[in-house]
């Protein structure tokens, strides 16, 4: 259950919007084995980090599509090597 907390932590941290989804999405993962097998204490705790990590990932995600829109078009606009010109052998 820790280890989800401090994945979300870290995630709220990263800059780039993919690595914090990243994060969310195991933070929601650590979060689900004290549900299914914890007693009632940390089966409580591990329902509020699941829905703090799902509620960040969701706010995260437009941001993160926003990013791999960026991308595409920068692999879009970049020539490719067979349009390149070849280089001029040294003489």
């Amino acid at each position: 259950m820790w280890s989800g907390v401090i994945l979300i932590i870290v995630g709220a941290a990263v800059g780039s919007p993919g690595g914090g989804l990243l994060c969310m999405a195991l933070a929601a993962l650590c979060a689900l084995a004290p549900i299914v097998v914890g007693p009632t204490g940390p089966r409580i705790g591990g329902v509020v980090i699941l829905l703090i990590a799902l509620a960040l990932a969701a706010q995260l995600y437009p941001l993160y599509q926003k990013e791999l829109d960026r991308m595409h078009e920068r692999a879009i606009r970049q020539p490719s090597s067979e349009q390149m010109p070849s280089p001029v052998p040294a003489k």
